[in-house]
């Protein structure tokens, strides 16, 4: 039988497949690619939520003051963004820092950026948003099921 971390990891690949699948369709990426990481991971540490959430919003709205009024643009800007997620990850996890938060910490920047430079960034919030939900609970579905088979 599967480990549910398996199990995670493979459904981070699907979502990533679902994304490529979705960018060669349409000709844009309409969900940020951090979704299908972010996902399996929240599954795994559902108490982590709430730093992810503030990490995304904290580095959107920095990221966006840099964009506007410090003219940050390209690599500058996608380094903004994750440099504000990583401390907002620090700060909001401090007790509990391994390795794995390290790894997860630039991911809220990377939605943040890929928001920003989407070409309609309240559709990909929300449809980022939508993923994210339906990525967790099919993850959380495919699990049950498992369990009982």
């Amino acid at each position: 039988m599967m480990s549910i971390q398996t199990l995670a990891y493979l459904s981070s690949v699907v979502g990533l497949v679902i994304i490529w699948m979705l960018y060669e369709r349409v000709g844009y990426r309409p969900i940020s690619i951090s979704v299908p990481l972010l996902a399996p991971y929240v599954y795994l540490r559902i108490e982590i939520l709430y730093a992810i959430i503030v990490g995304i919003l904290v580095s959107a709205l920095l990221g966006e003051i840099f964009y506007r009024y410090l003219l940050f643009y390209g690599l500058r800007q996608f380094f903004i963004y994750n440099i504000i997620s990583m401390l907002v990850i620090f700060i909001t996890l401090y007790t509990s820092i391994n390795e794995e938060v390290l790894l997860l910490s630039t991911l809220p920047g990377l939605f943040a950026y890929d928001v920003h430079s989407s070409r309609n960034r309240v559709r990909t919030a929300i449809l980022s948003a939508i993923f994210f939900t339906l990525h967790v609970t099919s993850l959380f579905i495919l699990v049950n099921i498992l369990r009982v088979v």
